[in-house]
């Protein structure tokens, strides 16, 4: 996506403009976040949509502002992904779509969608680390634009058998139980909304079969082509992790893999990532190992990833991951 803004961002500002005075301190800088993905692909929107919500997640009454974001935009302003869900014969089918190609056209959110017998559940991810309070929010906004999308079919804003949350505060557990009628449980592995099997075997009154299937069959292709650059993508990771202490700069990178920089770049926007984002990765995962080991310090772990300034690193490693180094081990030696 560049040239303009998608309709998500469009009603976004609109919100924003309703819910933060003018006078704020934090208004223009989401006014040029917003604009800012307008000119950028979808590889380079995930550090700038974690910000935003960063900002957002903190704003007075940010929990009200959650629900209402994702109660008002509706589903296919999200991304062209979500106008072929319209079509599907059931929500349950919509839902696996969703799922499986959300990583083609949404910026920092992945989702997994599983069913048994009794029960479907839509597992909430992102593609970066995120504060405690950003993930409630942003998990809160999300889980409210789906419920908005099942109650278009069943009629009911009541859809929701439970809601498994990673972290919650007693502000979002109310609102969940005022608006969905549950109450989530907390300190769980993910973020889970369980939906009773016959809400997603109702049919859709606006299915289109044929439609349906033509759109799956283009995107099938597009999953297709990103996989093949995925294998050029694990490549790279590996290259990074294996110089993890002075990792090549994305011309260096191009020479090792004798490809060109253009061929590169265009290689990875077309999987929906990019350089930083696997370099920052690379860095997140090789940090997870170090640091469980309870002898390894802050400052021997900065000089192993080519930091001669802690402060630097510090800033580096809360920008990754969210968290201070310190208390990202402690999460971890924790667990």
């Amino acid at each position: 996506m560049s040239g303009s803004l998608s309709t998500f961002w469009v009603y976004l500002q609109e919100i924003l403009e309703n819910a933060i005075p003018p006078e704020s301190p934090v208004r223009n800088e989401l006014n040029e976040l917003i604009q800012s993905f307008a000119k950028n692909p979808i590889a380079e929107q995930h550090e700038q949509a974690r910000r935003l919500f960063e900002i957002m997640a903190e704003v007075p009454l940010g929990h009200e502002l959650a629900f209402q974001s994702g109660a008002q935009i509706p589903l296919t302003a999200y991304a062209p992904l979500a106008i072929p869900m319209k079509f599907a014969p059931t929500l349950a089918d919509s839902l696996h779509f969703l799922a499986r190609y959300v990583k083609l056209q949404a910026p920092l959110i992945t989702c997994d969608f599983t069913q048994d017998e009794h029960f479907g559940y839509m597992t909430l991810d992102f593609r970066l680390p995120m504060s405690e309070t950003t993930e409630i929010y942003v998990t809160a906004a999300a889980f409210s634009a789906l419920s908005a999308e099942l109650s278009l079919v069943t009629g009911s804003t009541h859809n929701f058998h439970g809601i498994r949350l990673r972290n919650g505060t007693n502000t979002y557990l109310t609102m969940y139980k005022k608006f969905f009628g549950v109450t989530p449980d907390i300190n769980l592995s993910a973020n889970t909304a369980v939906i009773p099997r016959k809400v997603l075997e109702a049919a859709n009154p606006f299915a289109d079969r044929a439609s349906f299937k033509r759109y799956g069959e283009e995107y099938e292709q597009q999953l297709k082509d990103s996989r093949i650059s995925g294998q050029l993508s694990e490549k790279i990771s590996g290259i990074l992790t294996s110089q993890i202490s002075q990792p090549p700069n994305m011309q260096d990178l191009a020479v090792q893999l004798n490809i060109s920089n253009r061929q590169l770049r265009f290689a990875l926007t077309k999987e929906g990532t990019s350089y930083r984002e696997l370099l920052m990765r690379c860095r997140v995962e090789y940090c997870r190992t170090q640091l469980r080991n309870p002898r390894m310090n802050i400052s021997q772990l900065a000089q192993k990833l080519g930091y001669n300034d802690i402060t630097a690193f510090n800033h580096g490693f809360k920008r990754w991951t969210g968290k201070s180094p310190t208390e990202f081990q402690r999460e971890l030696l924790s667990k």
